[in-house]
């Protein structure tokens, strides 16, 4: 079993590491070793093999499921750990109690608590980090019509996604998660503003889609997807440029503390 809190923070480690999507995988440290191994492993991955081999040694592979597991295994974005600190039994279950079933994302929703089935609508009543399903695909809903998930579409990875853009159709309580009563804090309340890295084009993740919410805050208009490209990049430069300050499209720490004064 693993608290809420573990089973959030996994889930930011999962978002603001570079990630990719691999068949089989649960944060998979994609060194030689793990290229290697996932591309032999699955025909899905095989076709991928340039794309894969183009990652530095520092990503990691999930596949839809597999962020589930690998998050309440306890990934921790480690890059001296196969699975980024995630656990993987001999007895093929992972987590240090064993309690997490490597299944698919069929198996996942199957042995869910509270199964109930979803509504296409925006903002649903949903508890945070309870699990979604759709035929061949999973994801965990964290609130605010959010989901994180790891697919191939978008930036090809570890991503926040809108609830609404997919068709789910049931959600579920997941049994090795000790969910706490009435909680519906999902993701964002677990990382204070405060803590955020320099940002500029190319970085992807949770601290970017923060970014993407105070810019859209501002008035800018962009899709909060957690890819900072050139919109966002865009939408920085203004942001510098109103407040005077160097016009470089980096969001560092003098950029950030502007921010802060002025959303505060």
């Amino acid at each position: 079993m693993i608290t809420e809190q573990k089973f959030r923070e996994a889930l930011v480690a999962a978002l603001n590491s570079d990630t990719i999507y691999i068949k089989g995988g649960f944060g998979l440290k994609l060194d030689k070793k793990g290229k290697d191994r996932c591309i032999a492993a699955y025909d899905y991955n095989k076709e991928r093999e340039a794309k894969i081999r183009e990652c530095h040694n520092e990503y990691f592979g999930f596949d839809c499921c597999g962020l589930v597991k690998g998050s309440a295994g306890g990934f921790t974005g480690d890059i001296n750990r196969t699975y980024g600190g995630a656990i993987y039994n001999k007895d093929h279950t992972l987590g240090p109690h064993h309690d997490i079933p490597d299944a698919t994302e069929k198996g996942l929703i199957d042995i869910c608590k509270n199964v109930t089935k979803c509504k296409k609508v925006k903002n649903p009543d949903i508890p945070a980090l309870a699990l979604l399903w759709m035929t061949g695909h999973c994801g965990v809903y964290i609130g605010d019509n959010k989901v994180v998930e790891s697919t191939p579409s978008g930036s090809d990875g570890v991503q926040i996604t809108e609830y609404d853009s997919k068709n789910w159709m049931k959600w579920g309580l997941l049994p090795f998660v000790e969910y706490a009563a009435h909680d519906t804090t999902g993701i964002h309340a677990t990382v204070p503003p405060v803590a955020r890295p320099t940002l500029r084009v190319g970085s992807k993740g949770l601290q970017v889609y923060y970014l993407q919410q105070d810019l859209n805050y501002r008035g800018a208009h962009l899709e909060e997807d957690g890819i900072f490209g050139s919109l966002t990049d865009a939408a920085v430069r203004q942001f510098q440029k109103y407040y005077k300050l160097d016009i470089d499209g980096i969001y560092g720490p003098i950029t950030h503390k502007k921010m802060l004064e002025v959303i505060r």
